[in-house]
């Protein structure tokens, strides 16, 4: 008898910025898929829930008791809509693993003992448009697709918040956009495997952006 297949709900437990990447992540998946066309959340609201609530996380830093409210209530507000479309994911997946982890929800995990998917390594970034960084990680076995993304270093030597998460098939020339010309930026990729395991992110490589 096969096991049924269900989505993880530990994305509630990530912390915000972790929990912001991985909204951004179904956000950039679930909707590409014509099997997930019926979604009881557009991908216009999606997007709208993730922008406010990484708006009033940036708003936090400097804004107190109440900014921090806000940004709870902003969270609460994406979580209601990121459960929906799980619990939606669930059903429409029918069973198939493969077809559950292409909405970018993960998989609860078996018992039994899950694959290890390799730290992801940067081979290299290459530019052919201004602002656009081609990141190309080490292709791994038994990897569904890669990640990928980018911090600014600032002025004072610290490193920036990274931007969201650019996931796709291939380990090859993964774009990563809306980069200011000139800034220097550290670069970083994971893995994820055929069975919902994530690699860690691998070192972290600078270049300076065109």
């Amino acid at each position: 008898m096969n096991k049924t297949v269900k989505v993880s709900l530990a994305f509630r437990k990530l912390p915000d910025a972790a929990y912001g990447d991985f909204a951004a992540t179904v956000h950039t998946n679930l909707y590409s898929h014509s099997v997930f066309s019926a979604a009881p959340v557009t991908e216009a609201d999606l997007q709208a829930a993730i922008t406010a609530f990484r708006t009033a996380k940036t708003a936090q830093a400097t804004g107190g008791k109440e900014a921090t409210a806000a940004k709870n209530q902003r969270r609460e507000e994406l979580q209601v809509k990121l459960k929906d479309l799980a619990y939606y994911v669930q059903i429409a997946c029918a069973n198939d693993l493969e077809v559950l982890l292409s909405s970018g929800f993960d998989a609860t995990k078996s018992n039994r003992v899950p694959s290890v998917v390799t730290k992801a390594v940067v081979e290299r970034i290459t530019q052919i448009h201004t602002g656009v960084a081609l990141v190309t990680a080490k292709a791994e076995r038994g990897a569904r697709s890669y990640e990928a993304q980018a911090a600014e270093i600032l002025g004072d030597g610290t490193l920036g918040p990274y931007g969201p998460p650019v996931q796709q098939s291939s380990s090859r020339k993964i774009p990563v956009a809306d980069l200011t010309p000139g800034k220097m930026y550290v670069f970083r990729a994971r893995v994820y495997g055929t069975k919902g395991e994530i690699s860690d992110w691998s070192d972290a490589v600078s270049q300076r952006v065109m």
